[in-house]
């Protein structure tokens, strides 16, 4: 194999002159066809008299020494003179050799397929050699040595290059491997960052869904208690003109009752200057309208006094009349002040409670108590202006 790839590059890179190339090529054309007529072309160009400015005559016993590597060189060329028989890009019939002491029965397929394989690399390698031996002669031995020296030059810079790209090949290969983990650790940070948010998101979701359910029900409650805000300060009002009204009425009843007790001041005052004046006109001490009836009866013989005693009968009765006006205006009043004085006692009990209450209870709860102070003191009045009776 080493022979076949150093007859190819060297059959690559020896160029034929520029008259012998073909101007054309064949299309759909195989391997063994374009063999074949690349060999006729060199037959023929080695049969014509190809005196080049390389070739020197009669310097041929004046040649140094060759090298080992144009010895071999040479050598293979001669070769070319046994293997003329068979033409060049055909390949001879692979033929299995069989050993006449084995027996009759044929090698195992294995061996075969090797030996037709051996036999078929022999005959590319002798075509190789064959195109190779044809291509060096149009050439002298100072042009295939300058060739062979600018193939082994050409071959060392391919080999750097092929050095240099495979090191870089390398360089860039641990580059994208190291790309790759970074890579890869980002994407694992990543991922789980995407799961933490993931689970951060499913958390806020459902505190989202708490906070909304907790606003609707505020809402609600808030509308309830806005409602019943407005229905507290309409029955706010309704008392506050109850309130009004009552205290109204009190502040009336307050001046009949101080019109009553002048009227009893100046009703006790007519009551004693009558009774003084009685006093005046008998010396008998006064007794009561009964005794003072009896007294006069049994002096029926004064005439004089008659009339007078009529008139004393009858400012008696009225007298007994005022008193007993008096005495029922006093129970009345002694009534209505006891009842004025409870009303007094619950109006102060109601006030200290609210007092008591509005230090305990927030600002919120203070309006839920002012009505029911006011119903209270409502009550209180309806009480006290029921058990009235003027």
């Amino acid at each position: 194999m080493g022979r076949s790839q150093t007859g190819r590059a060297a059959s690559n890179m020896i160029s034929q002159p520029e008259k012998a190339r073909p101007q054309y090529r064949r299309a759909n054309e195989s391997y063994d066809e374009k063999c074949e007529r690349r060999h006729e072309t060199r037959e023929n160009l080695r049969r014509r008299n190809n005196m080049t400015t390389c070739r020197r005559s009669g310097r041929g016993a004046e040649e140094p020494s060759q090298s080992p590597r144009q010895r071999e060189f040479l050598r293979r060329r001669n070769l070319a003179s046994d293997a003329g028989s068979t033409p060049l890009g055909r390949e001879p019939e692979a033929r299995v050799p069989l050993d006449p002491s084995s027996p009759v029965e044929p090698r195992s397929p294995v061996l075969l397929q090797g030996q037709l394989n051996e036999d078929k690399l022999k005959c590319k390698l002798r075509a190789l050699e064959n195109q190779l031996q044809a291509c060096t002669q149009s050439y002298s031995k100072e042009c295939v040595k300058k060739i062979l020296i600018e193939m082994e030059d050409q071959k060392q810079t391919y080999e750097q290059k092929a050095k240099e790209a495979l090191q870089k090949m390398l360089e860039d290969k641990l580059q994208t491997e190291q790309q790759l983990q970074n890579s890869q650790r980002s994407l694992a940070a990543t991922r789980e960052d995407l799961t933490f948010w993931k689970e951060h998101y499913t958390t806020l979701k459902e505190e989202m869904t708490k906070l909304t359910a907790a606003h609707t029900e505020l809402e609600n409650s808030f509308h309830v208690l806005q409602s019943k805000l407005q229905q507290a300060d309409m029955q706010n009002e309704q008392l506050q003109q109850a309130l009004c009204s009552l205290q109204n009425e009190h502040a009336t009843l307050h001046r009949r009752a101080s019109a009553l007790r002048e009227d009893n001041d100046l009703k006790a005052e007519h009551i004693s200057a009558i009774e003084d004046q009685v006093f005046t006109t008998q010396t008998p001490p006064l007794t009561p309208a009964k005794e003072k009836q009896n007294t006069l009866l049994e002096h029926p013989e004064e005439e004089g006094e008659e009339s007078l005693k009529e008139e004393m009968q009858k400012r008696t009765s009225q007298l007994t009349a005022k008193e007993n006006e008096c005495t029922e205006l006093r129970s009345e009043l002694e009534a209505l002040s006891e009842e004025y004085r409870s009303c007094l006692t619950r109006l102060r009990q109601c006030r200290d409670e609210l007092n008591h209450f509005q230090g305990k209870q927030a600002k919120r709860q203070r309006s839920h108590w002012v009505p029911l102070l006011v119903a209270v003191i409502a009550m209180a009045i309806a009480t006290f202006l029921t058990s009235y009776r003027p």
